[in-house]
Formats: structure tokens, sequence, C-alpha cells
């Protein structure tokens, strides 16, 4: 799965399911912070998923990622 790692941990990780493409958000403190925007997708725990890939909200992926690489908060 690929994933993006700082110091060797990985801390968002994203893979192509059977019937969906989901991005592993390690960090509970984004999760927190982006709660209202992630309030309408389908989202897991810590797994945000999509569909479709045209339904990928790459907005709100580039925001996760840019406040993911802020932090160096607890991974869950």
């Amino acid at each position: 799965m690929p994933a993006y790692q700082r110091d060797g941990t990985a801390e968002i990780a994203f893979a192509c399911q059977q019937q969906y493409i989901s991005v592993y958000l390690l960090h509970a403190d984004v999760r927190g912070a982006f709660a209202r925007r992630l309030a309408g997708h389908d989202m897991g725990k810590g797994c945000l998923r999509f569909r479709r890939a045209d339904a990928i909200d790459f907005d709100l992926l580039r925001d996760l990622l840019r406040a993911t690489a802020a932090t160096r908060g607890q991974i869950c």
C-alpha cells in the first residue's frame, strides 16, 4: 500500500479496493480538524472511501495532505 512517510512511519496511505478507493488518515488530530468537511463523505474510523475515481475530492485530499505534513500529532 503506498503511503507518505515521515521518519519511517506512515502518516497517510492509499489503497485501491475492489469497491472503492481508500485513503487512510492516520493522524487523529487531522481527522478531528477536518470533521465538518469529512462528514459528507463515506468515512470509516480512519478510512476515507471514494466509490469512483471521478468522485474523488482532490481539494480535500490536498488539504488533508498539507495538514498531515504540518503536524506531528500521534499516529492512530
